[in-house]
């Protein structure tokens, strides 16, 4: 059963009409035996080994499709769907599901949803193994919580609702949305996306939906938008907290009717994609504050996958590790004390920039790699070419840049102005962490070295610290 080859359905339905309809859908997938008398459904189940019956619950006057479900699940059918055309048969349904039935479906949704769920009936016995093969060759991870995620993504009944991916900046939304969502959901369609920070409201509707020739100063041919190119497949929205409100409203006529037109021209097309999107900032906020409507905030929010933080994935951070250093140009040696300091790390800019510290590390000429060697590496990347200290990722207190400091800064260089920015954030980190060395690396992700040689430097005293 389900072995990957040719499905063998069992069609129990005694309406002409639905017969006509099913049995060529059905019939793409594997083979189909049609029987429209209860007898005949018996004397079926009792002769062949089926994968998926579908019942009709009510076969000329009787109420027969219980027993039939019962039937159906003692013969070791792994996919049973009800079908009626009384939907509003609460008690039916109820009995339907105690009695092995996996989906009931009213017979007046069939021409929308048939495909779906003959795709779901197929791909549910796959899933989990495409899911883990996924996990070790495209997007490197072992959290059990993401794949479940991302299983219950993917046995889906609404392929079209939209997907947000929540997570921190390098955690691998935009890669988890490439390798993941297009194939998992079998979409046929291409894989397209934008970056929607800094882009001006004309610049993203030129981008979304595309634009007729002389639409605009600089539009000197006709261009089909991301909408249109995305059609059966998957459009993904980075930073949609930068998408400006006029624009959202244009994206919610989308996603409502799957309609469109390009700028400059009256011709509306029509585009079937599943809207993936993610930001770095608070949408609930924005929503607060009036930057993001509120039915485009809920109509975005269909089905939530979390990325989890690295420094809350100790296996991955592994994983990770071994499958950089797999695809690096050349092999290293790490000593025992690198690899604790490797994997002791708080690694606040997540995957990326473990990436960037595992291909800095290999091309150490001599290919140790003491902890020295890591801690070095550490230590630069805290610095940016303007050297100041990244703190990107810290929640840098909005008091330190003062009106004092700003007028001390007009009247010195500005690597005076810096230096004194630095010891201005440090006496603030130290201070509210009373001098906690191991909090304020976790914090503000500054290395313990630098932390150490700043307090010996100033030598705070103990109320200071306390």
């Amino acid at each position: 059963m389900f072995n990957g080859g040719k499905l063998k359905f069992l069609l129990i339905e005694d309406q002409e009409k639905f017969i006509d309809f099913l049995s060529p859908h059905l019939e793409d997938y594997g083979e189909v035996r049609v029987e429209k008398t209860i007898q005949g459904a018996k004397r079926a189940l009792e002769d062949e080994i089926f994968d998926c019956a579908i019942i009709d619950m009510i076969l000329g006057e009787g109420t027969d499709g219980i027993q039939l479900i019962k039937l159906a699940k003692r013969k070791g059918i792994n996919y049973i769907m009800a079908l009626s055309n009384y939907a509003n048969n609460q008690e039916l349904v109820k009995k339907a599901y105690q009695n092995g039935a996996n989906d009931f479906l009213p017979k007046s949704q069939l021409k929308k949803y048939t495909d779906q769920f003959i795709k779901k009936i197929v791909n549910k016995p796959k899933l989990r193994s495409k899911i883990e093969k996924i996990s070790r060759t495209k997007y490197i991870f072992s959290d059990p919580n993401l794949k479940d995620d991302l299983y219950n993504l993917s046995n889906t009944y609404t392929p079209d609702l939209p997907i947000y991916i929540k997570g921190e900046t390098g955690t691998g939304k935009t890669e988890l949305a490439k390798v993941c969502i297009k194939p998992l959901l079998n979409l046929k369609g291409h894989f397209v996306n934008i970056n929607c920070a800094g882009l001006s409201p004309e610049h993203l509707k030129s981008e979304l939906f595309g634009h007729k020739r002389g639409a605009f100063t600089g539009a000197i041919e006709d261009k089909k938008g991301k909408v249109e190119l995305a059609d059966n497949g998957v459009l993904f929205l980075d930073e949609i907290g930068d998408v400006p409100l006029e624009v959202q409203a244009m994206l919610l006529k989308v996603l409502d009717e799957k309609e469109f037109t390009r700028m400059g021209c009256n011709v509306k097309r029509t585009s079937n994609f599943v809207l993936v999107t993610a930001s770095l900032k608070p949408l609930k906020k924005l929503v607060e504050s009036g930057q993001m409507r509120e039915d485009f905030y809920n109509r975005i929010m269909g089905k939530i996958i979390y990325i989890k933080p690295l420094r809350e994935r100790p296996n991955d951070l592994k994983l990770l590790i071994r499958h950089f250093l797999d695809n690096s140009a050349r092999m290293v040696f790490f000593t025992d004390k690198a690899w604790e300091k490797l994997l002791s790390n708080s690694w606040n800019g997540n995957i990326r920039e473990l990436k960037r510290v595992i291909l800095n590390l290999t091309d150490k000429d001599d290919g140790i790699i003491n902890p020295s060697d890591v801690q070095k590496i550490f230590d630069l990347m805290q610095v940016n070419d303007s050297g100041q200290i990244n703190i990107s990722q810290s929640s840098f207190h909005s008091s330190l840049i003062t009106d004092e400091f700003i007028n001390e800064a007009r009247n010195s260089t500005f690597s005076d102005a810096v230096k004194k920015l630095h010891e201005q954030f440090f006496d603030y980190a130290i201070m509210r962490h009373h001098g906690n060395v191991k909090s304020i690396h976790d914090k503000f992700g500054v290395s313990r070295t630098t932390i150490y040689n700043f307090m010996k430097k100033k030598e705070y005293s103990e109320e200071v610290l306390q």
